[in-house]
Parts: C-alpha cells; structure tokens; sequence
C-alpha cells in the first residue's frame, strides 16, 4: 500500500512537473512575445518620430510658401502702382508732345506766310530757290522732330516712359 501510495505520489508529482514544464514553456512563450511587442512597439515609435518629422517638415515647406506668396502679392502690388505712375507719366508725356507738335505746326504754318510773304518781295528767281531751299532745311528739322516723338510713343511707350523720367 504504501507503494501504491509512493507510486500515486510520483505519479502526481510526474504530472506536476510536466505541468511545471509546460508552465515554464508557456512563461518563454510569453517572454518572447513580449520582447517581439516591445520591439514592435519601438519601431512604431521610431516611424512616428520620423512622421512627426516629416509633419515639422511639411508645416516649414507651407510656412516659406505662404511668406512666398505674401512677397509675390507685395510685388504685385508694387507693379500695379508702379504701372499706373508710369500711364500718368505716359499721358503727360503725350500732351506735352502734342503740345509742342501743335507748336510747330503754328510756326510752320507762321514760316509758310512769312516765306510767302518773302517770296513775294523777291524778284530773282536763284535768290527765291535759296529762301525755298532754307525754308524746306528747317520744316524737314521741325517735322523729323515731330515724327521721331510720335515713333517713340507708338512703337516704344516704356522707352517713352523712361525718357520722360529722365526729363523729370
């Protein structure tokens, strides 16, 4: 009986240390899974330092946009005023030389009565093709004039606006 007794004992004890075995197996098991969660846990950490970076990166990249975009519009800005001073500075430009081909046309046409008039008082024919010949000289200066002010506003109105600032 007391063998019967020995042998339940160790087969009680056999059945714990198996028990104990399969304990220690599971205690690994778990170990390791938790080393492989806390090395997964790690590199989250490490993928959501380098997207918290790459966010910082991004906000800085919008940040130069928008400071980019301010300066763009200042510069806008800046043009348009600039533009307009010089269609004022245009318009001037255009009365002044309007004006001053008005003026020459009224001293033309005063030179064409005078000539007239000279011409009349002449009786020489060579002495009248000189007085035509210096009267000629002088309206191809004034009308050169007129004609090189007029080519430089149609063709040229920023030359022409540049000119008139170095006038001014």
């Amino acid at each position: 009986m007391e063998n019967e007794i020995l042998q339940q004992i160790l087969g009680k004890l056999t059945t714990i240390e198996s028990k104990i075995d399969s304990m220690e197996t599971g205690i690994k098991e778990l170990k390791t899974d938790v080393t492989e969660l806390k090395q997964g846990q790690a590199r989250l950490e490490q993928r959501q330092t380098v997207l918290e970076q790459r966010q910082t990166a991004l906000e800085q990249r919008q940040t130069a946009l928008e400071q980019r975009q301010t300066a763009l519009e200042q510069n806008q800005a800046e043009l348009k005023q600039g533009q307009a001073i010089l269609e004022q500075k245009l318009s001037h430009i255009e009365v002044v030389i309007e004006s001053e081909i008005k003026r020459d046309i009224r001293i033309v046409a005063e030179n064409h009565l005078s000539l007239n008039e000279k011409l009349d008082d002449i009786k020489d024919v060579n002495e009248k093709l000189l007085v035509i010949q210096n009267d000629t000289d002088a309206l191809k200066l004034i009308t050169k004039d007129n004609l090189y002010d007029l080519a430089i506003l149609k063709s040229a109105p920023r030359a022409c606006s540049q000119k008139a600032i170095a006038s001014m």
